[in-house]
Order: C-alpha cells, then sequence, then structure tokens
C-alpha cells in the first residue's frame, strides 16, 4: 500500500470509507473528486483504500461468510506486489484470485463485511507517514544550509570578560568549550557547548540571557531577552560530545550582541541576580 497523507476532514473521511466498500454514487463521486481537488491530494493511491478495507474486513469477517471474488482479489495483488517490493518478482500466490484459498480469522469481534469502514481509520493511521523528530544537531544544521551568514562567537569564562570582574572562572565552568551561532535574519540560534558542571533540575537549572543593541540603553545595564532555560545534565550529546540547546528567545531580537549563561532556581526567572557562568560577544 502506497503511504498517503490524509488531511483532517469528516466527510472526505466519509466518502472514502463508503468508496471503498459499498461504492459512490455520481453525486458523491464528483463531491468526491472536488474535495481531492481542493485539498491537494496528489498521492492518493486509487486503490489503497479499496486494499485496506478488503483486508481489515476479512480480518474480522464471519468464519461462514463467503468471502467475494473481488476482496481475494484485492488481497492477492496487495500481497504479490509486497512480495515483489522484497525481491522476489518472480514468485506468485499459487491459485486464481477467485479460487485463492483465504481463511478468515475464527476470532471476529464484528459483523462480516460492515467492519470495513471501521478499519478504515485504522488503515489511514497506519498508512500515513511517521515523521521523524530532528535533533538539535539536524535543526543547526538546517538552519547553517538556510542562512550562510549567521554569527558565531566561542564561550568565554567570566574571568576572561574584564566587566564582569571575575578572578576566576565560576565555579561550575570546568573549561567551557562551544559556541554560539546565531541568526539575526531568522532571529534564530543554537548555544553549542561542552565543559560546565551537570545540574539537578529539581535545584537548579541554567538560563541563557540575549542582550540586544536595540534594546534600553543597549548597553549591559538593559533587561536582557530570556533565551531559555535548560538542563545540561539530561542534555543529548552529538558525535563530538558536545551539548547542542535550541534558543528559546522570548521576544524578538534586534541586534545581539551578548549572551551569558546564568544559573537560576528550577524553572527560570523572570529577572536574573545575575551569577553569570560563561558568556560569548558578537562583533
Amino acid at each position: 500500500m502506497n503511504s498517503v497523507q490524509i488531511p483532517d476532514n469528516d466527510r472526505l473521511h466519509d466518502l472514502l470509507a463508503e468508496e471503498a466498500t459499498v461504492g459512490l454514487s455520481d453525486a458523491d463521486r464528483a463531491e468526491l473528486d472536488g474535495l481531492i481537488s481542493d485539498l491537494a491530494i496528489d498521492d492518493l493511491a486509487p486503490d489503497a483504500f479499496d486494499e485496506a478495507a478488503a483486508a481489515c474486513s476479512l480480518m474480522w469477517a464471519d468464519p461462514a461468510e463467503e468471502v467475494p471474488a473481488s476482496c481475494k482479489a484485492k488481497l492477492v495483488t496487495a500481497a504479490e506486489k509486497h512480495i515483489a517490493s522484497r525481491g522476489a518478482p518472480d514468485l506468485k500466490l499459487s491459485g486464481t484470485p477467485a479460487d485463492a484459498s483465504l481463511s478468515p480469522n475464527p476470532l471476529a469481534m464484528f459483523g462480516g463485511w460492515i467492519a470495513a469502514a471501521a478499519c478504515l481509520v485504522v488503515a489511514v493511521v497506519l498508512s500515513t507517514p511517521s515523521k521523524t523528530v530532528a535533533t538539535p544537531a539536524d535543526q543547526l544544521a538546517s538552519l547553517l544550509e538556510a542562512d550562510p551568514n549567521v554569527s558565531k562567537a566561542g564561550w568565554l569564562s567570566i574571568d576572561q570578560v574584564p566587566p564582569l570582574n571575575a578572578s576566576a572562572p565560576h565555579r561550575f565552568d570546568e573549561g567551557i568549550t562551544g559556541e554560539i551561532v546565531w541568526s539575526e535574519s531568522r532571529d534564530e540560534g543554537y548555544m553549542v557547548l561542552s565543559g560546565i558542571a551537570e545540574n539537578d533540575p529539581q535545584d537548579w537549572v541554567y538560563q541563557l540571557w540575549i542582550f540586544d543593541k536595540t534594546r534600553d540603553d543597549g548597553g549591559l545595564a538593559q533587561r536582557p531577552v530570556d533565551g531559555g532555560v535548560f538542563d545540561f545534565a539530561s542534555a543529548k550529546r552529538d558525535e563530538s560530545g558536545n551539548v547542542i540547546v535550541p534558543i528559546d528567545a522570548k521576544l524578538p531580537v534586534g541586534e545581539a550582541f551578548l549572551f551569558a549563561v546564568t544559573v537560576e532556581e528550577p524553572g527560570g526567572v523572570v529577572v536574573s541576580d545575575r551569577d553569570v557562568v560563561f558568556v560569548a560577544a558578537l562583533g
């Protein structure tokens, strides 16, 4: 069966179920064709729902009920397609569709061919392609491809930034490495980092703050944009052992120039006490 993406449209599902089980009138056929056109369903295989209905109906059929020859034909055709797709194109099922011996499930829960309509819902779900969730590494790669002009800056320990007036690295800085990747045009970015202490999110979390030249006085005294909290302990690593964290800016950023990560209470805060662990400066 070909995989198809079926829109969430009750009338469309009703018409497809009716077509696969009892057939459509001319008026209903015209309505279905119109819906398929309006919803831009380009990859709907013409027999996909017929095969699903036939297969499910057979599974739930009454053992004493004769299986229609047309259903047998569809099942045999579908089986031979599956066999061919597995690398055995010359292998055929014995017998003709009309006399092929197909044993229904004796543990039927529903009556005969009426089960076909209900089974179509299952068929649609099972035939819809599963969506692969993109990892942060995949998302970062997509950003780099979409915007080759992204800005990048390496992380700095707080003792490397004179305005912070720190004489030593933060207690949670175990040798921070990595970089900030920021796309001003897309208002999107990622943190790539390693070398910081793992945290218990029940006790405290890391939180990112974005300083924007277009906000307030444009300096370090401004109230920065909340860039989201993250849990370093449970974050997934890439092949190099780095953690990649998507930036979750709570407000649009005009012109970012500094990214600072602080230690905060569980869930993050609205206004930070600025217990800064490390920073990255653009430009």
